[in-house]
């Protein structure tokens, strides 16, 4: 009927010709009226189902902040959804609010791009370097139903310390190689000279040599 494809598309007055001046402002009224209510409704109703969203991830926030591991979670089209403060503090990234920005706007590294589109599993763990230096362990996490999860845990002391270790290794080899190589010159000298007697030819010195 005519009624209900009226109620159907929204009509919720009716004014009839020839247009009554107070009878028009009375429906214009009707319809504010309302419209203040379904707003309130849907005002009401969205606070109701959003809220313990808000206060969970406020409380994700929270922890976040204070994990000394950079974190950043990515929605499913690369989306930046959470950029905690150690991430922001590794990439200078300041305070802006990066929520809903494609990952390339955000993060201009390109180790962590590649680590982040790096679809195999077995192959999830990269290494990142900012631009101080600093070393970073970079895991990256598929998460069902949100997106990626890239945690960075600074290495830098790690390699600070394979490198002093290759240095001590090399400075070793080299203190040793040196006297052995004059004792195995002058053992072979001794040949030189002559043939080695029945008493030289038992130490064991020239024996090895």
């Amino acid at each position: 009927s005519k009624l209900l494809r009226g109620i159907q598309v929204g009509v919720v007055d009716v004014l009839a010709l020839p247009l009554d001046r107070e009878a028009a402002l009375a429906a214009a009224e009707r319809s504010l009226d309302r419209k203040r209510l379904w707003d309130g409704w849907l005002k009401r109703e969205t606070g109701r189902i959003t809220g313990p969203l808000n206060r969970r991830l406020s409380e994700m926030e929270a922890i976040l902040r204070q994990v000394t591991d950079g974190v950043l979670v990515l929605d499913k089209q690369n989306r930046v959804l959470m950029v905690n403060q150690a991430l922001r503090n590794t990439f200078a990234l300041g305070d802006v609010n990066f929520a809903g920005k494609p990952l390339e706007e955000v993060i201009s590294n390109p180790a962590l791009l590649d680590a982040v589109a790096d679809q195999n599993a077995e192959n999830n763990r990269h290494e990142v370097q900012n631009n101080v230096g600093r070393v970073f362990h970079v895991k990256i996490s598929r998460v069902s139903d949100v997106g990626t999860v890239a945690s960075l845990h600074d290495i830098s002391y790690l390699k600070e310390l394979d490198r002093l270790k290759g240095d001590f290794v090399n400075t070793v080899s080299h203190d040793l190689r040196s006297p052995l190589t004059a004792i195995l010159g002058y053992v072979e000298l001794i040949e030189r000279a002559g043939k080695v007697n029945d008493q030289q030819a038992v130490d064991e010195a020239v024996r090895i040599a």
